[in-house]
């Protein structure tokens, strides 16, 4: 049985949220940029019509750490060493909560 692909957009620059509304759906599949590079695509699993916040934050970090290293490099805000210690814990604001993870 085929089901349709959610196309979003994550933006980086900006807090994670849960994709709501995705009954139906078999996943999103979501381009990612940093400070509007394009940084590589996500598919997104649904849990309950939703894709939750910290699940996509799973997924960025194993999929896409190095890319985001790369680009806060080539943008001067990460060090040589920081792509072995990279986590998107301590790059990101989560919207979800209002918390920010340590730095």
């Amino acid at each position: 049985m085929l089901f349709p692909i959610e196309v979003a957009d994550i933006v980086l620059d900006h807090p994670l949220a849960t994709i709501p509304g995705l009954e139906g759906y078999s996943r999103p599949r979501v381009p990612t940029r940093l400070h509007g590079v394009p940084i590589g695509s996500v598919d997104l699993p649904v849990i309950n019509g939703t894709c939750p916040v910290a699940t996509r934050a799973d997924v960025i970090t194993t999929e896409l750490s190095m890319a985001i290293t790369r680009q806060l490099r080539d943008d001067g805000l990460a060090g040589p060493d920081e792509a072995r210690s990279w986590s998107i814990a301590n790059r990101i604001t989560f919207s979800q909560g209002h918390r920010s993870p340590p730095r």
